[in-house]
């Protein structure tokens, strides 16, 4: 497979000239600038850049992205959740309680979220990317790890 990176430039020129003063105002309200040089070059920086509030335009991305991708979640389990109490209530005691679901821990993939419900130690995990939940006991997961996790220790070891 044959790939070529190139190098391009362009021809431009910035509009306005700023003096010292001007720029400094500028970077107090964390605004980012081109900037030109002698040789009529122009340069930007690189990456998420800054909002004008000071904070990282990539942060705010990540938040805005995995904000709306736990609200989809919070969707899923209200509109699953007969389903889902009915598991919980035939895997544990069958007693209805008021039910406390956090989110287990920062997910390693955005299309697979796990989730806890506290007070009956149930997990749920939903794969939303092929459109399916799984409800499973908390206990018999970390069994399922460590057990996993121990023969691979043990075949390395050999």
């Amino acid at each position: 497979m044959f790939c070529a990176i190139f190098n391009f430039q362009t021809r431009s020129r910035l509009n306005e000239k700023f003096d010292d003063e001007q720029y400094e105002k500028i970077r107090k309200v964390h605004a980012t600038t081109l900037v030109q040089t002698k040789s009529d070059k122009v340069y930007g920086l690189l990456g998420g850049g800054y909002m004008s509030d000071g904070s990282s335009g990539e942060a705010v991305r990540n938040e805005a992205f995995w904000n709306n991708r736990l609200k989809i979640c919070e969707d899923i389990i209200k509109r699953n959740m007969a389903s889902i109490s009915s598991e919980i209530r035939e895997r544990r005691n069958n007693e209805k309680y008021d039910y406390n679901i956090k989110l287990l821990g920062m997910p390693g993939l955005p299309d697979e979220i796990k989730v806890i419900e506290t007070k009956t130690q149930m997990g749920i995990e939903l794969l939303l990317s092929k459109g399916l939940l799984r409800i499973y006991k908390i206990e018999d997961e970390m069994k399922y790890i460590y057990e996993n996790k121990e023969e691979d220790i043990i075949k390395g070891a050999y």
